[in-house]
């Protein structure tokens, strides 16, 4: 079956990461961003060509790069780091979720006083990407036609649909956000794909979340019963994807926490990181206020989640779940601790019972042998390496 691979959402946590490793094989991709938006810098990842429709809507919510361009200045940030609630890790593997503010970078200010803010950094992309074989494309996935004519265009033999909302405690103030950009931007995939390319595989990476809460690993077999509005959103959009007749051909997998280097700091263990480095680097002031540091989440590298994904398109069976986990609980404790002792100042930690949250699931932890024992697939990133990653990368920024 021939034709490019497309990855939605490219500029995106795992998307970047997926076109990293999609880079080192010998197919075209079709990267696709969000209007307006930027894309992650990596060694192998090219610059995006600008937006084919300037004038297009910028919908906030496909929140599909981390970077936001021609923001307005931002007011002061405090000098004490706003951490994401410790028990925050992302149960997604699709983009960062649409902050209700921006992120900010700073610009240090004189020793004493509080750092003014600005824009981030102007990312200008060059008119073609550096990179053959790989074309970045602005698609807004919830405009039907536009999705429509891009995949007509595209034509592509495999699409991984990594566009999505991926934030959970915010999909309970943004549900109709977090749905239509999850369910409808599926929808309009799969539709799209039906009428110019049946025969395409379309892998769908849902969530851990979409299973009842256990005291125990979670395997495919277990009861689908989400809690949330997110975990609702993506058990939805499997049931969009798959079992339709006339294509496209539906994989599923089902990622458990993942984390890396380019993961939006409004995720506890990016967001401790990046404290760190503000804190080493003199803009904030040396505490950490954090929330509920017991809940143990199964963690995997994303750069081991999107070799995941691609197994299960090669060799997995259409339909069929695919737990992606690493089968080990971690408490977001251990990971805060493993990230302090990298620290190059002294830093305080703060508990702030403001930021526990009533409805935090203490465990999340998954079963992999289904994708370990059929398709071979295994984690290879210990934590170690990963935690050393993520802080190099918010050291750099």
């Amino acid at each position: 079956m021939r034709g490019p691979v497309l990855v939605t959402g490219a500029a995106g946590f795992a998307g970047s990461h997926l076109v990293d490793l999609l880079a080192t094989r010998d197919v075209d991709i079709v990267a696709w961003h969000r209007p307006g938006g930027t894309i992650a810098r990596s060694s192998s990842v090219s610059t995006p060509e600008r937006p084919d429709s300037p004038g297009r809507r910028d919908r906030p919510d496909e929140p599909d790069a981390p970077d936001r361009r021609d923001l307005p200045d931002a007011p002061d940030w405090p000098d004490r780091p706003d951490v994401p609630d410790g028990s925050d890790m992302p149960d997604d593997p699709d983009l960062p979720h649409q902050p209700d503010r921006p992120e900010r970078r700073e610009r240090p200010g004189p020793p004493g006083r509080r750092n003014e803010q600005g824009p981030p950094e102007r990312r200008d992309p060059p008119d073609r990407p550096d990179r053959p074989g790989l074309r970045w494309k602005a698609v807004d996935v919830l405009d039907r036609a536009a999705v429509r004519e891009a995949l007509a265009e595209a034509r592509p033999a495999v699409v991984y649909h990594c566009a999505g909302a991926a934030h959970v405690g915010r999909a309970w103030e943004t549900t109709e956000p977090t749905l239509a950009v999850n369910v409808r931007g599926t929808h309009h995939v799969v539709e799209a794909l039906r009428a110019v390319r049946a025969d395409a595989r379309l892998l769908i990476p849902g969530s851990a979340l979409v299973y009842a809460g256990a005291d125990g690993p979670l395997s495919e077999d277990d009861p689908l019963r989400p809690s949330s509005p997110y975990g609702l959103s993506k058990l939805a959009q499997e049931l969009v994807g798959t079992g339709n007749p006339g294509g496209p051909i539906a994989y599923l997998a089902r990622p458990f926490n993942h984390f890396g280097p380019r993961q939006d700091p409004f995720f506890a263990a990016s967001g401790f990181a990046r404290a760190i480095a503000q804190i080493e680097a003199g803009r904030w002031e040396p505490e950490l206020a954090v929330g509920n540091l017991d809940a143990r989440r199964d963690l995997t590298d994303v750069r081991d989640t999107v070799r995941a994904y691609e197994a299960i398109v090669e060799r997995g069976v259409p339909g069929r779940p695919y737990n992606v986990c690493s089968g080990r609980a971690v408490s977001i404790r251990e990971v805060l601790d493993m990230l302090l002792a990298r620290a190059r100042a002294p830093i305080r930690v703060r508990v702030d019972p403001a930021r526990y949250r009533p409805n935090d699931v203490p465990l999340l932890l998954g079963d992999n042998r289904r994708i370990r024992d059929e398709l071979g697939w295994a984690p290879e990133i210990p934590i170690d390496r990963t935690l050393d990653d993520l802080l190099e990368y918010w050291r750099a920024q």
